[in-house]
């Protein structure tokens, strides 16, 4: 997704908007890491499920119990 999106500056300003505009809401960190996890597992994204795992420990503070 990435590598396609970053082939137009326009869907890639678009994406960080949208992300921009979502990391406001109301969820913390770890609430959001822990869902974001779940999605990644259930949809089977390695890549998703990579890049939340880091987030999770490094941003999120989750310890290694929650993650797995």
């Amino acid at each position: 997704l990435f590598r396609v999106i970053a082939n137009s500056p326009a869907a890639l300003e678009g994406y960080f908007g949208l992300m921009g505009a979502l990391s406001k809401g109301r969820l913390d960190a770890k609430t959001h890491e822990r869902i974001a996890l779940a999605v990644a597992e259930i949809n089977g994204c390695g890549y998703c499920l990579s890049a939340h795992s880091y987030l999770a420990r490094h941003v999120a503070k989750l310890d290694d119990a929650e993650l797995t």
